[in-house]
C-alpha cells in the first residue's frame, strides 16, 4: 500500500542518516498514475511521521480529488 511504502522509506532514510528528525519532503509519484487510496496512505504516513510535506511529480495532471487529499499537508 502507499502508506506502508512511504512509511518504510521515511523510516529507512532516518535510520540510515542516524537522524530521527531528518527533514523529509515526500514525492509520491506521477499524478496520473497514483490512486486515491495510495495517495491517502501517503498522506497518513507523512502525518504520522511528522515530515515536512509531500507532493506529486506532475501538478499538470493532478486532479481535484488529489489536491483535496494533499490540502491537509499545507503549511500555515
Amino acid at each position: 500500500s502507499g502508506e506502508r511504502y512511504i512509511a518504510e522509506n521515511i523510516d529507512r532514510i532516518r535510520a540510515s542518516t542516524g537522524r530521527p528528525d531528518m527533514p523529509i519532503h515526500v514525492a509520491g509519484g506521477i499524478a496520473n498514475g497514483v490512486s486515491l487510496d495510495d495517495l491517502g496512505g501517503m498522506v497518513r504516513a507523512i502525518q504520522a511521521r511528522g515530515v515536512l510535506g509531500g507532493s506529486l511529480y506532475d501538478w499538470n495532471t493532478s486532479q481535484a480529488p488529489q489536491w483535496e487529499l494533499l490540502r491537509v499537508l499545507r503549511v500555515s
